[in-house]
């Protein structure tokens, strides 16, 4: 399966950002839980050409980590991070 680069490294940032306050989705932390160096998530997180992609295998647990679902952030149209939240969010309007 391939997904777009640009739009799964926005997405990231975006779920990175909503915690940063806390200091909890930085790279050395995401680097930390899933047990690569924290070069290489800096080296997925940019957006220049050349640069590799996240590695499927580390998919499911960058999710978990982040609070979304896979389809969130691979699915450049899903705008809710889980199905749940969409769910709500169609039956409240």
């Amino acid at each position: 399966m391939k997904y777009d680069r640009l739009t799964v490294i926005e997405k990231i940032n975006s779920l990175k950002g909503e915690k940063r306050t806390d200091n909890y989705k930085s790279n050395p932390r995401i680097a930390e839980y899933l047990g690569v160096d924290e070069k290489t998530v800096k080296n997925w997180l940019n957006k220049k050409p050349g640069h590799p992609d996240i590695p499927f295998k580390h998919i499911p647990k960058l999710c978990e980590y982040l609070g979304c679902d896979i389809e969130y952030l691979l699915d450049g149209d899903m705008h809710y991070k889980t199905k749940e939240t969409k769910d709500i969010c169609e039956i409240t309007g």
